[in-house]
C-alpha cells in the first residue's frame, strides 16, 4: 500500500513514517471525535500530526472539507495494513507448540 499524500496549496505532502503514536491516535479517533467540542479541529489535528511539516491551521485553511475524513480513513487503512503485515510475520506460537 502506498504512503498517503495530500495536496496543500499545490504542494504534495507525504504522510510521516508511522510510529506507535499514529496507531494509538487512529484507534482512539472515533471516541475522541464524538467527545470533541470542535470535530473539524480534531480531524485537522490528526492529519497535521501525521503529515510532514503541516500545522493544524494549514489543514483547516487549505484542505477541502470533503477531504478531511477520507484522508483520515486512508491514514487508518495504511497504518493497519502495515501493522497487520508485520503481525503476519510473527511465528504462530500454537503451530510451533504442536511441532
Amino acid at each position: 500500500m502506498d504512503t498517503p499524500v495530500i495536496y496543500i496549496n499545490g504542494n504534495k505532502i507525504k504522510a510521516r513514517t508511522p510510529k506507535a503514536r499514529m496507531w494509538y491516535d487512529l484507534v482512539r479517533f472515533e471516541e475522541d471525535i464524538q467527545a470533541a467540542e470542535n470535530p473539524a479541529e480534531k480531524c485537522a489535528e490528526l492529519i497535521a500530526s501525521n503529515f510532514e511539516g503541516l500545522t493544524v491551521d494549514e489543514v483547516l485553511d487549505n484542505l477541502d472539507v470533503n477531504k478531511l475524513m477520507p484522508t483520515i480513513r486512508e491514514l487508518g487503512a495504511w497504518v493497519f495494513y502495515l501493522v497487520n503485515a508485520k503481525l503476519q510475520e510473527i511465528p504462530n506460537a500454537q503451530s510451533q507448540d504442536s511441532e
